[in-house]
């Protein structure tokens, strides 16, 4: 791919994120888990507690194919894409959260090699949740239209991703969906505050 098309899906990517509010000093959530785990609820409640913005990778995804076909070619493109954009807010001192599985080190390395290059800490949460949550979450998904969520993921790609998955070899935080919730977001806001990133709010 070219410089000219990989500014393309970039513009293409950004037209994915909503960015609302002012830089406030740079800080990245890297959200890790299988489809169905609750990644993409508990972005909306950190955006709703932290001014930040949230980079969803199905979101990215959709805005660059209409009909993704969930290639590891296109997995790799949507995954380049989200890390620029990812890159560009945190220069911009942005707080960002990827929404994301992101469960293999290829598509997390690029992620520290960011926070190490801008200069900011980096928080990783790795979610997961009980299977009989997961198992009516996605099943819901299927049945139910909804403009919000942009996954496709059903329980067979949660089984195929289950497999594949590796360990998170940085330190990060373990969180069971939904119990954990209130705790790990406490403890964020924490980790902003004493990163000194995190405004009276």
């Amino acid at each position: 791919m070219g410089n000219s098309d990989s500014d393309q899906d970039i513009k293409i990517g950004f037209s994915a994120v909503d960015i609302g509010d002012s830089p406030n000093g740079a800080y990245l959530i890297i959200l890790s888990g299988l489809p169905g785990t609750g990644k993409s609820y508990f972005a909306k409640q950190l955006s709703d507690v932290v001014p930040c913005v949230v980079v969803s990778s199905d979101r990215v995804r959709k805005a660059l194919f209409v009909y993704p076909k969930y290639t590891r070619n296109e997995h790799a493109r949507v995954f380049s894409v989200c890390h620029s954009i990812i890159k560009s807010l945190l220069v911009q001192s942005y707080k960002v959260v990827f929404d994301a599985t992101n469960l293999n080190e290829e598509f997390r390395r690029p992620l520290y090699k960011i926070a190490d290059e801008v200069g900011c800490q980096f928080t990783i949460v790795a979610v997961s949740s009980d299977i009989d949550i997961v198992t009516e979450r996605l099943r819901l998904r299927m049945e139910t239209e909804n403009p919000a969520d942009y996954s496709d993921a059903d329980i067979n790609v949660y089984n195929f991703l289950r497999i594949g998955r590796q360990s998170i070899l940085e330190p990060h935080i373990c969180m069971i969906s939904p119990v954990d919730n209130a705790h790990v977001l406490k403890e964020i806001c924490n980790r902003i505050e004493r990163a000194g990133s995190l405004p009276d709010i």
